[in-house]
């Protein structure tokens, strides 16, 4: 019987023991290697997020086309702080959340030293809590203040 071991022999165990540590190496190169696939993922996640899409807040104000993509972005997510962020003081506070503006397109105007506007296009917008009933572009007004920011001062059709 030569596939047996002999009485007292460790062959087998030795043999179990090494596939064991065989097993626990690959569930550890595994977990290494998902780990790894996740951070590479998450990193990439934050890289997108942070790119173009959504400017850093000083970033924001820097031209009256970034202000105004900035701002129609915090009105999308309903943050009513960020919101504020892009207006005048007068402007401020009073904010209704509205359905998402899609497919939005901006073009500058017309701008000044202290005054810009800009034309921005979206899908119809079709909110009856604030009143826009088949609304499907606005021009945004801006005016520059006294460190070279841009808030917005009114918006609507002309």
């Amino acid at each position: 019987m030569p596939d047996v071991p002999p009485p007292g022999s460790t062959v087998g165990i030795d043999a179990h023991v090494t596939e064991r540590r065989r097993r626990r190496r690959w569930v550890v190169l595994a977990s290494l290697a998902v780990v790894s696939v996740l951070a590479v993922g998450l990193a990439v996640v934050a890289v997108v997020r942070t790119s173009g899409h959504q400017p850093t807040p000083e970033e924001s104000f820097r031209s009256p086309m970034a202000t105004t993509t900035s701002w129609f972005a915090a009105v999308n997510s309903c943050d009513r702080a960020s919101i504020d962020a892009h207006l005048v003081p007068a402007r401020r506070g009073n904010w209704t959340c509205t359905d998402p503006y899609t497919h939005l397109h901006c073009v500058p105007e017309g701008r000044a030293a202290t005054t810009a506007a800009v034309r921005c296009t979206f899908d119809p917008q079709n909110d009856p809590r604030v009143g826009n009933t088949g609304d499907t572009f606005w021009s945004i007004y801006l005016v520059r203040t006294g460190n070279d920011h841009w808030l917005v001062s009114d918006w609507g059709q002309p």
